[in-house]
Order: C-alpha cells, then sequence, then structure tokens
C-alpha cells in the first residue's frame, strides 16, 4: 500500500518464494540476506533476525483551535521565532509534537508534547488571545 522502502540489501537465493502464499512478513538474516517469513516468526529457531519497519507517510493536518499557550515548559518540545509555516513544519517532523501555539505578532513558535484539549494538562494552559492554538489532527490523548 505504500511506496517501498528501496535497499541494498539483497534477496537470499531462492527468496522471495512466498511458501504457497503464506509469507507476508520480511526479515533480514544475519549474513544471510532478505527472506520472507510467515507472521508468526517463533518457528524461526535461534536464527539472528532483524525486523523490517516500514511506516506511512504522515499526512497530519492541523487545526486552529482557540487561543493561550502553556504556562509550564515540562510540555514545551522547543521554541522558536519562525513563521507559521516552519512552525507548523517544525511541530509536523516531531514525532511528539501534539500541539502548538503560535504569536502572529512576534512570530514565537511553541511546540507542545501535549494538547490544551486534554483534561490532564488543561489546568496549565494560559488564555492568551495574542496566540493561536494548532492541534494535530486524529492525535489521541
Amino acid at each position: 500500500m505504500f511506496p517501498p522502502i528501496m535497499s541494498n540489501i539483497p534477496w537470499r537465493s531462492g527468496e522471495p518464494n512466498n511458501n504457497g502464499g503464506t509469507e507476508n512478513y520480511g526479515l533480514v538474516t544475519y549474513n544471510g540476506g532478505v527472506i520472507d517469513v510467515y507472521k508468526d516468526i517463533a518457528g524461526y529457531g535461534s536464527s539472528s533476525l532483524a525486523v523490517i519497519c516500514q511506516f506511512a507517510p504522515q499526512k497530519w493536518t492541523y487545526t486552529q483551535r482557540g487561543h493561550g499557550r502553556f504556562a509550564v515548559p515540562a510540555v514545551l518540545i522547543a521554541q522558536m521565532n519562525v513563521s507559521i509555516v516552519s512552525c507548523l513544519y517544525q511541530c509536523h517532523i516531531s514525532v511528539f509534537c501534539i500541539s502548538l501555539a503560535f504569536n502572529p505578532t512576534t512570530s514565537d513558535c511553541q511546540i507542545y508534547a501535549v494538547s490544551p484539549e486534554d483534561p490532564r494538562f488543561s489546568g496549565n494552559v494560559i488564555a492568551d488571545n495574542t496566540y493561536e492554538w494548532h492541534i494535530r489532527d486524529g492525535m489521541e490523548y
């Protein structure tokens, strides 16, 4: 479904063979190359194996929802003076970013590891109309 990981790790001789249509996972073997395997890798015994992981491209969007910022620095990932586009990008490339506060007048960008909508952290929010909240859509807390 997703673009393949391009790699120069060769397939082991005779692989992929899909063993009757039952092998739909891939592993890298020590000094052996890539092999296709069953879902249950327990049958491969004491072989030295590494799992191949591939992640879907990030397609998150960010919705501006309200105004304010966090009062506690413990939830702050980064703070910088940049444009809103750069601020959103910095949040996007951080797997820990859940929300951000941006001041369009001063270009102050504050990236947070939590959401102001999370009841566990909403008590740490400062109401500040100069900062726009942007929350990563689809993030659960």
